[in-house]
């Protein structure tokens, strides 16, 4: 009896410590939910307090990577300068790459979020899959459980702590990059890539069948593709080994293999690789293509002739070297060995569209709308696979703003394709940008229908959906892109986007997870998802993702650019040098490393460290033309002109043939002084490359300001004779002839250039000039508006078949139709605000089609351009002391010195046109070129 009491009493005393115990983990998991969520509270009260304190006046930025880290920052300090009694911040949004429908997309919610009192716009610039298995049954109960386990805090930081643990016992440390390259390379540096030995193949199938059983070669490679996805890059070499041990005359697993090695950064093994292929096959091109591909990312553009010369040799019926080769040229402006290869391409096989297409291409950018659009519809009639030829038509048809011929054209690709989506999506998007919302509907409906595993339709119809604000729909779209192609990246990124335009950051931040775990080696993923983390303020968790991106893929840099980007910005200078010297052991051929590196300690103004950099760039690429322009800009800014100049000299002495270290040379002697030497740098840079303007412009300015008339005419004919298609060698030829009052000679090139660019506006317009010199008023007024209904037409002369708009309603050539739509969707959203809106044009672009498409005297609407500002800049400074790089053939990325333009310019604008007030500079008597339209 006592033993029974006795078991009632023990029993009782286990249930209530059971249920203690239970209560105990209950409160405490409650508790650490309570004080996350108090923490992310605390966060974004911070981060709002930080951003809005002491502001009076707000100002959103939103652009592309011209207005990122550039003159945003400037610009709020130069306001604040004015001290005119209003405190202003200025809130920088620039996203580099995005397109200006994202930025249209995304702008409610960057209005909602910072609730600016202006808004500055200048965008743009940016705009001219194999089917998978997926999971259709539902979770079981044990995936359900483990997914709601993994989401209790207790479980969280008890997976932690033994992971903490288990380091500490095997003696590992936080996985650092470092550690991980360092691995990834000792694994490797006694493996051979060549093509693999008996022994080695024998082995890798062995592994690959021990895991999956026996497969032929089609199914390793399908293997090995599966494993590169996931990241898991030893597992997909194994693969591709595998699939050459079986088939070792086949030539899949040798591309295959040689694509990851040069994926990883493993250029070396690469290069064995594709040389053994070519040993193997020496009468297919394939190999010596991949082994060109190659040598033209490491810089070498010659090794990368040679192999697409020899893969010609090997096989002259295949249009691919051809047309590689002549994009080779294009790149080094020889347009005439260009269009030589495409028109040998085409010869050589005249059903493939791929000649005619490049050469197509080459015309565009020439000009000769005209004979591109002749090429491009060879293309079409010649290839049975002509998706590309009306692609890149239609695209023409779009740029010039002809949208009725795109229609018919993509309507013609539909009767010709009608089982084929490309047709459909494009005349969807066509339709969407209209904002013919029922007829892009059907469109992107007809894709799905047809292929319901294409991603493109749910994720376009899903865009159509959010920009009509039916937020709901767009979400579902989004989600049934998911299922079609679990890791599309694009169905991701939307969705996470709507969610931030929505305000729920929780949700948006479950995308990024998700995203990584239907598509663990993603690096898109772990940036995606580290980038929110740090716009909450959650550094520490995004310098976890960026890590773990890292650890997934040593080689890929966008890891190393973030982690140390997030480093700079909280000032751990060190740490975040760490991490780029780990980048440049882990991927010593990727140049942007040095790029981000440099950037640091230039923001920091550390012009010892800065220069550091710069050198090591140079050893490690002693033929990387970019290093040297650095190093000479950073001496340029210091006034150091003598090593300035012997880092120039140091370039031509590996690179004798690089004009464009001759063309630096000569900027530095002429801002020296030395006009007789930097004219001879111009006529050297001019003869190394005569397809290049850049010599002939800056050879013309120099024997100007040497007073040599007769030599600059001269180098100006010569540069027509050399590119007769650009018409700013008649331009400049007929400006120089009309300042010295040669009115009919002038007259004659601004005809003959009419004459052989029908399309050029900038004749007509310098011809009207002349006549109102010259007192023909009348015939000058004529001439103008036809100068100004040419530029209009963004075409040739005739006005294309059923095309009956006035020409005023066209836009000029930079505003292509995704600009303009965007703009418009932008321009209302804001003024139903009651938001001023400041539309900027880029540098050197005149703000005028702005003007025209919104409206020039549309109320609560301020443009700005920054033409005329540079080109007057350009008469007094170089252009790389304005601009960085050569983002577009008339500007590029500002130097602080071009962003000082523009901030004075926004200055300036801002203050007369909002508050009427005059800017320091002007009342202190400094003036300045006006910007305001």
């Amino acid at each position: 009896m006592r033993g029974k009491t006795l078991i009632g009493k023990v029993h009782k005393i286990s249930v209530l410590v059971v249920l203690m115990v239970v209560l105990s983990l209950v409160t405490l998991e409650m508790g650490l939910w309570v004080i996350g969520g108090m923490y992310r509270v605390v966060q974004g009260v911070r981060n709002k307090h930080a951003l809005f304190q002491k502001a009076d006046y707000r100002i959103l930025c939103v652009g592309d990577s011209m207005t990122r880290g550039e003159w945003p920052g400037p610009l709020e300090v130069e306001l604040n300068r004015q001290d005119i009694g209003i405190r202003f911040k200025v809130i920088d949004e620039g996203i580099p790459g995005v397109s200006s429908a994202q930025i249209a997309m995304d702008l409610e919610s960057n209005l909602n979020k910072y609730k600016p009192d202006m808004v500055i716009v200048m965008m743009g610039g940016m705009e001219g899959q194999l089917w998978k298995r997926v999971r259709n049954e539902e979770p079981s109960w044990r995936e359900t459980l483990r997914e709601y386990a993994g989401k209790i805090k207790l479980v969280k930081a008890a997976r932690l702590f033994a992971k903490r643990y288990r380091d500490m016992r095997t003696g590992r440390s936080d996985g650092s990059a470092s550690e991980m390259s360092v691995g990834v390379r000792e694994r490797y540096s006694d493996r051979m890539a060549a093509p693999a030995t008996e022994s080695d193949g024998a082995a890798a199938a062995n592994v690959a069948r021990s895991e999956i059983g026996p497969l032929d070669v089609k199914g390793y490679i399908v293997l090995g593709n599966d494993q590169l996805s996931r990241g898991e890059f030893r597992k997909a070499e194994q693969a591709y080994r595998a699939a050459m041990a079986v088939g070792p005359k086949d030539v899949r697993p040798y591309v295959r293999l040689g694509r990851l090695y040069r994926r990883q950064g493993r250029l070396g093994e690469a290069e064995n690789v594709f040389s053994a292929l070519i040993k193997m096959a020496p009468d297919q091109q394939k190999g010596h293509v991949e082994l060109g591909n190659l040598y033209l990312e490491s810089g070498d553009d010659q090794k990368a002739e040679q192999a697409y010369r020899a893969a010609v040799q090997a096989d002259p019926k295949d249009c691919e070297a051809y047309v590689l080769l002549g994009g080779l040229y294009s790149e080094r402006g020889d347009d005439r060995k260009a269009e030589d290869f495409y028109r040998a391409g085409i010869e050589a096989a005249p059903g493939d569209e791929r000649g005619y297409v490049g050469l197509g291409n080459l015309y565009r950018d020439q000009g000769e709308g005209e004979k591109a659009e002749q090429m491009y519809r060879a293309g079409i009639k010649a290839s049975t696979a002509n998706d590309r030829a009306y692609m890149e038509l239609g695209d023409y048809y779009r740029v010039q703003g002809w949208d009725d011929e795109a229609e018919k054209l993509f309507k013609a690709m539909i009767r010709e394709h009608p089982e084929e989506v490309a047709g459909y999506a494009a005349l969807g998007a066509l339709y969407s940008d209209r904002d013919d919302f029922a007829n892009a509907k059907a469109m992107f409906e007809t894709c799905i229908r047809l292929n319901p595993r294409d991603v493109g339709g749910y994720v376009e119809l899903a865009a159509l959906y959010r920009n009509s604000a039916l937020y709901d729909k767009a979400e579902e779209f989004y989600r049934k892109a998911m299922e079609a192609d679990p890791r599309n990246r694009r169905p991701y990124i939307g969705l996470g986007s709507l969610y931030r335009k929505r305000g729920d950051p929780s949700k948006e931040g479950q995308v990024y997870r998700d995203w990584l775990a239907a598509d663990p080696g993603n690096q898109l993923g772990f940036v995606a998802l580290g980038n929110f983390y740090r716009e909450q303020g959650e550094d520490l968790q995004a310098e976890a993702v960026y890590r773990e991106s890292i650890r997934a893929d040593p080689v890929e840099g966008i890891g190393y650019m973030e982690l140390g980007a997030l480093y700079s910005r909280k000032g751990e200078t060190d740490k975040a040098e760490k991490v780029y010297r780990e980048w440049v052991k882990a991927a010593p051929q990727n140049k942007s490393v040095y790029v981000a590196w440099a950037k640091m300690y230039r923001d920091k103004r550390d012009e010892r460290r800065e220069e550091s950099v710069y050198r090591e760039w140079i050893r490690a690429h002693p033929l990387d033309g970019a290093a040297y322009i650095e190093l000479g800009r950073l001496y340029s800014r210091k006034g150091d002109r003598d090593e300035e100049a012997k880092v120039y000299r140091r370039w031509i002495a590996v690179a004798p043939r690089d004009h464009q270290a001759y063309l630096e040379l000569g900027n530095l002697y002429r801002a020296k002084g030395d006009l007789l030497l930097a004219c001879e740098m111009y006529e050297t840079s001019r003869k190394l490359k005569p397809g290049e303007p850049a010599g002939y412009l800056q050879a013309g300015e120099c024997y100007r300001l040497a007073g040599d008339i007769e030599k600059e005419k001269d180098v100006y004919r010569r540069w027509i004779r050399a590119v007769p298609l650009d018409e700013r060698g008649y331009i400049e030829l007929g400006n120089l002839l009309r300042a010295h009052q040669l009115w009919d000679e002038a007259e004659a090139v601004y005809r003959d250039a009419i004459r052989t660019i029908p399309r050029g506006p900038l004749a007509h317009t310098e011809l009207e000039n002349l006549r109102r010199l010259k007192g023909e008023q009348r015939e000058a007024g004529d001439r103008f508006k036809e100068g100004m209904a040419r530029m209009l037409r963004r075409g040739s002369d005739s006005t294309p078949p059923g095309d009956r708009r006035d020409p005023e309603d066209r836009m000029v050539s930079y505003l292509t139709p995704r600009t303009a739509t965007a703009y418009k969707k932008l321009s209302n959203i804001i003024l139903k605000r009651n938001i001023p809106m400041v539309c900027m044009q880029y540098p050197r672009l005149d703000v005028d089609g702005l003007a025209q498409l919104l409206g020039k005297k549309r109320k609560g609407i301020i443009y700005v351009e920054n033409k005329r500002n540079f080109e007057d800049a350009l008469r007094r400074y170089r252009y790389s002391e304005l601009f960085q790089d050569a983002l577009t053939r008339h500007f590029g990325h500002c130097t602080a010195v071009g962003n000082r333009l523009i901030v004075e310019n926004l200055t300036r604008t801002i203050l007369r046109n909002v508050f009427g007030k005059e800017p320091a500079s002007s009342r202190e008597g400094k003036g300045g070129n006006g910007g305001a339209g």
